[in-house]
């Protein structure tokens, strides 16, 4: 994803406890997102992707968040602390997405198989930079190609 971001003109650096970044530590991390037009919120990071959201909503002119499956309905029951950090975190942005905000913001709701599919994640990216009035895509647990 990154490498198509960067094909589109977007400068693209990834910030990750991979790479030696805290991501729990939001004073430290906010301030460098300030510095991008696109931010993309994939990492769970102990749930703070909703104080991500709550910093930088009115502050960068487009965010991704990467939200999940158990953030709707009952959640997954073996893991319901992070099952209710997803579920606050996709009411968060559909209340952002019904008002006036700086932000064009889009909640992906992936689930484990669409995360295998970046080129499915990078067309629905491209539709939306040209339509960013779309706030929220969901993905099929089951894709067509792989129930046959």
């Amino acid at each position: 994803i990154s490498d198509h971001l960067s094909s589109k003109g977007f400068l693209v650096d990834g910030y990750s406890t991979s790479n030696g970044y805290e991501l729990t530590n939001i004073n430290t991390i906010v301030p460098i997102l300030l510095n991008y037009d696109l931010v993309i919120l994939n990492a769970y990071a102990n749930g703070t992707q909703i104080d991500y959201i709550n910093h930088l909503h009115d502050k960068v002119k487009k965010i991704i968040v990467c939200g999940s499956i158990a953030g709707g309905g009952a959640g997954d029951p073996n893991l319901p602390e992070y099952s209710n950090h997803k579920k606050d975190l996709r009411n968060r942005v559909l209340e952002l997405s019904t008002e006036k905000r700086i932000s064009d913001i889009l909640y992906l709701k992936l689930t484990s198989s669409s995360y295998k599919d970046n080129r499915l994640i990078c067309d629905v990216i491209d539709f939306w930079l040209n339509h960013p009035d779309i706030t929220s895509v969901s993905f099929n647990i089951y894709p067509k190609n792989n129930l046959l």
